[in-house]
């Protein structure tokens, strides 16, 4: 990633492929939107220099982090956050893992959600984030467990619909195919397909398995008689 003096710009890379590399061109204000300390921050001596430890994270881990989610999410579609759901229910341990001392190198699975969640409904899938949604206050570590209290500063929900809405700018500015319900409905590509098994995952497991071996199989098919 690289700076200029009035655009931000991260290069999105595809290694081991013959795809090529894109750079997407993101407003000067992004980092603007990052927390910073506030002379309004009323409370113990300790939270500004906690408020600080978050804007060390946000700029130095955090946002690249966003953006690769974010990407996916807009390029994808529902799909990429129902695997979200999915990943986060089976390998997560704490969704909302946060030290206000120590750095994370990772945003918490609860601020990736949100953010998900934000950005769906940004692009036309209020629907789709509605249903994930949902399923995510289901889980018993969503339910069951409370963040630390410092939790609160580090992804407000001011700022997270401010990045989301700053990498969709970049994006669309950048002149990326990006997903929407009525491309969704109307195509008949790998994106369409992945974003149907992922609701056919989550809302009919028991005929999923057989579903998707007959799809498997078709695209086996398509892939022979293309390369034949």
């Amino acid at each position: 990633m690289g700076t200029a003096p009035h655009k931000w710009s991260a290069t999105v890379y595809f290694p081991s492929t013959s795809l090529p590399n894109y750079t997407v061109v993101l407003p000067s204000k992004l980092f603007s939107a990052v927390p910073t300390m506030s002379p309004r921050v009323t409370g113990p001596k300790a939270i500004p220099t906690v408020i600080a430890h978050i804007h060390y994270q946000w700029k130095t881990y955090w946002i690249s982090e966003f953006f690769s989610d974010l990407f996916a999410l807009y390029t994808l579609g529902p799909a990429y956050a129902w695997a979200h759901l999915h990943l986060t229910t089976k390998k997560s341990e704490d969704v909302y893992e946060f030290s206000p001392v120590l750095p994370r190198s990772h945003p918490s699975d609860d601020s990736r959600m949100k953010i998900l969640v934000v950005g769906l409904n940004k692009i036309g899938f209020s629907d789709e984030s509605a249903s994930i949604l949902s399923k995510w206050n289901e889980i018993p570590l969503v339910v069951n467990t409370q963040p630390v209290t410092e939790y609160q500063y580090a992804y407000p929900d001011n700022l997270m619909n401010e990045i989301a809405e700053l990498f969709l700018t970049g994006l669309r500015d950048s002149e990326f195919a990006l997903v929407s319900p009525e491309r969704l409905r109307k195509e008949n590509s790998i994106i369409s397909l992945l974003n149907k098994a992922w609701t056919l995952f989550w809302d009919n497991p028991e005929s999923f398995i057989e579903w998707e071996g007959q799809v498997v199989q078709r695209l086996k098919s398509d892939l022979s008689r293309t390369i034949l």
